[in-house]
């Protein structure tokens, strides 16, 4: 079995880089989230409010915490998304990506599967992971479609999970793919990509 050796990635593929989220990075994220102010709703633990003081307030928390913050950008600066690497496990070589927003123009297109397609890669032929998870609120419909279509096995639904910031508890829904279903995923990602609306970095004003 090879070493587990969870990193922050920083990868450039079919024009999008990947890479760790900074402050130097904030005017850019926040002009991507005034586009959709209700990008966030539905995290667990959002932002207070879509104001710069709580989105610098929130950036700051998500470099500080354990998580792998990555942060996805075109040539001309412009931050396309966030995603993150988190609840690492380094016993048993595992770890989810999640946190993830896709700001509003690139949705429908085919950044999505890049950005899935490198950060999985990295997990597996870079870190050395056995298993990736992706976990969902039951309520969030849009990302259980797109965690299904890129083919990721639906595992089920943790029922009153999680506590969340209105005091409620959600319903978690969770998908994975494992080492040896890589190679299928892969190739599901590789036919999206080819197939999807192409990302480019005039995708905004189209």
């Amino acid at each position: 079995m090879s070493p587990f050796t969870p990193a922050p990635i920083t990868k450039i593929l079919h024009g999008v880089t990947i890479e760790p989220l900074t402050l130097g990075h904030f005017d850019a994220y926040y002009a991507a989230l005034l586009i959709d102010p209700t990008t966030m709703d539905l995290y667990s633990f959002p932002p207070k409010s879509t104001s710069p003081e709580h989105i610098r307030e929130f950036i700051t928390a998500r470099i500080a915490s354990p998580n792998m913050a990555q942060v996805f950008v075109n040539s001309a600066g412009d931050v396309l998304g966030s995603s993150s690497y988190y609840n690492i496990s380094h016993e048993n070589h595992s770890l989810e990506i999640g946190y993830t927003w896709v700001a509003a123009p690139y949705r429908g297109t085919n950044l999505n599967p890049i950005v899935k397609i490198a950060m999985i890669q990295a997990a597996f032929n870079d870190m050395g992971a056995e298993r990736v998870q992706f976990v969902t609120s039951s309520k969030n419909l849009r990302s259980q479609r797109a965690m299904e279509n890129i083919g990721l096995t639906r595992e089920g639904t943790l029922r009153r999970d999680r506590l969340i910031h209105d005091g409620t508890f959600r319903d978690t829904v969770y998908f994975s793919v494992i080492r040896p279903e890589w190679s299928v995923v892969q190739d599901r990602l590789n036919d999206l990509i080819s197939s999807r609306l192409q990302f480019t970095s005039t995708s905004a004003s189209s």
